[in-house]
């Protein structure tokens, strides 16, 4: 088992796309443990709440159940065990219907819990399994930062235009399926939940190249890095910031009505105005 485990763990992180490493890393952990099902959670900042949005569940019996949208995600608030887990980013199980246990398992960030990962069980986890979990659980962390190192911009700490490209690209293929999209699937029309439509946005900083002319580069750097600063407070957690290059900045705002769009667009316009 151990060598089958290393290389189920190998083959885990080979996976560059996060949606493909969060399954893969359930799917992992569903064979090797068993539980009765393990669901994979995102804390979402969506001021001012923290939002639990399912990422993946699989069970032996179903398997695969498709995760919800930000649209459904329940308030963090809700869940006082869970709330209590994401605080002090401990191990915490609790008692679920049907006479299962529910073992929730933190995983950290850079700086604080981003996730939680919750198996159901009919017995407690062996304190062998509960290391074993948390184990996988930092390989994957180390794998996570070593791909956030690769894309995100050096200077402002936003994401780059390697991590936009496969971003859009996954938009595009959700829009096209989406439900109302007369192009989709007729299974994919009938299948798929109705949900906010995804927003792009692009945000140019005018006379830029006058500004590096007239003050030198390292001006130049700390309006960037000003702009960087306010968009990060004029959106959402879960909207995505990127540096395109040079001046350019691109937002993908997704789950999110038109009027929401256009009023983070206008809070950042006139965070800048002032």
């Amino acid at each position: 088992m151990p060598h089958s485990l290393l290389n189920g763990v190998a083959a885990a992180t080979t996976h560059r796309d996060r949606d493909d490493l969060d399954r893969a890393v359930v799917r992992l952990l569903l064979e090797f443990i068993a539980p009765h099902s393990i669901t994979l959670l995102h804390l979402v900042d969506d001021a001012p709440v923290t939002r639990v949005e399912e990422r993946v569940r699989m069970s032996r019996s179903a398997g695969e159940r498709s995760s919800a949208s930000l649209t459904q995600a329940t308030q963090q608030a809700d869940f006082t065990v869970w709330q209590q887990h994401a605080m002090r980013g401990q191990v915490v199980s609790c008692d679920v219907q049907g006479g299962r246990l529910m073992t929730i398992f933190p995983i950290h960030g850079a700086n604080e819990v981003v996730a939680m990962l919750a198996l159901e069980t009919a017995v407690p986890l062996p304190d062998r399994t509960v290391d074993l979990v948390r184990g996988i659980l930092r390989i994957v962390r180390n794998h996570l930062a070593l791909l956030d190192y690769g894309e995100q911009d050096t200077l402002t700490g936003l994401l780059n235009r390697k991590r936009f490209e496969g971003q859009f690209d996954r938009l595009r293929q959700r829009m096209t399926a989406s439900p109302g999209n007369a192009a989709a699937p007729a299974n994919a029309r009938c299948e798929l939940p109705q949900q906010e439509p995804g927003w792009l946005a692009l945000v140019d900083i005018d006379h830029f190249k006058s500004v590096n002319d007239s003050f030198g580069h390292l001006f130049g750097d700390e309006v960037l890095l000003l702009i960087s600063g306010l968009m990060r407070r004029s959106f959402r957690g879960a909207d995505q910031l990127f540096r395109f290059g040079g001046e350019e900045f691109v937002v993908i705002l997704e789950h999110a009505s038109e009027a929401g769009a256009l009023l983070a667009l206008e809070r950042l316009r006139n965070a800048i105005e002032k």
